[in-house]
């Protein structure tokens, strides 16, 4: 189940669903702690972070999907990624 951060929960800075999340909105999202959001990214078991700055920060969408997919491992992810782009290029050209 994924937690849904909202206004009450910890970590969030106001109403509005952020599109990036931290490392502590995204452990409350997967009720898992700080530390470990960062063991599993250490050990790419998370889908890739976006780096701004020195803030790492992982798309909240991506982590919803990434869960919906059954949680694969970082190298799995990207390229079940990659092959649902190629399709969707296939697909825009052969129309």
């Amino acid at each position: 189940m994924i937690r849904q951060t909202g206004r009450n929960d910890p970590g969030s800075e106001s109403s509005a669903t952020p599109l990036l999340l931290n490392a502590k909105q995204v452990g409350f999202m997967l009720n898992l702690s700080r530390a470990t959001v960062y063991r599993l990214n250490a050990e790419g078991r998370l889908p890739r972070p976006v780096h701004l700055g020195r803030a790492t920060r992982w798309r909240r969408e991506e982590l919803v999907q990434w869960v919906e997919a059954g949680c694969p491992s970082r190298e799995r992810w990207e390229l079940e990624q990659d092959d649902v782009c190629i399709k969707k290029i296939h697909k825009r050209n052969s129309s």
